[in-house]
């Protein structure tokens, strides 16, 4: 599972949720998480990422992904709304959302539900 938020706080904490179950892979923008996806290839089995970050937001990693074979699931978590994803066109990717602020059962349920 890759993980990409600037934020340290909500990375500890969905490491926290997501240790037992899955590994992690931790990316705090877009730039790193596609580093990540390049190095991982098809063995990421989904991720969770935030949309406003430094360096390249997840508009711009969301585009990015939308133009690669078999990408898993995506779960966007951000305090933006689903707005900030709706406008965009992105055909070929399995997307859900989650607002910040979320409970973690909230946010396993949400992952358990993408992942099927």
């Amino acid at each position: 599972m890759l993980v990409v938020d600037d934020d340290p706080a909500i990375r500890k904490m969905l490491a926290a949720a997501f240790a037992p179950e899955y590994d992690l892979i931790l990316a705090s923008n877009g730039q790193e998480a596609i580093q990540c996806c390049q190095a991982q290839g098809p063995g990421i089995a989904g991720i969770i990422t935030d949309m406003k970050m430094p360096v390249l937001g997840g508009k711009e990693f969301l585009a990015w992904l939308d133009r690669q074979a078999d990408v898993a699931p995506i779960l966007i978590i951000s305090g933006n709304g689903a707005e900030a994803v709706g406008t965009m066109s992105l055909p070929r990717l399995r997307l859900a959302f989650l607002p910040k602020p979320f409970r973690v059962g909230k946010l396993l349920e949400a992952v358990r539900t993408l992942l099927g």
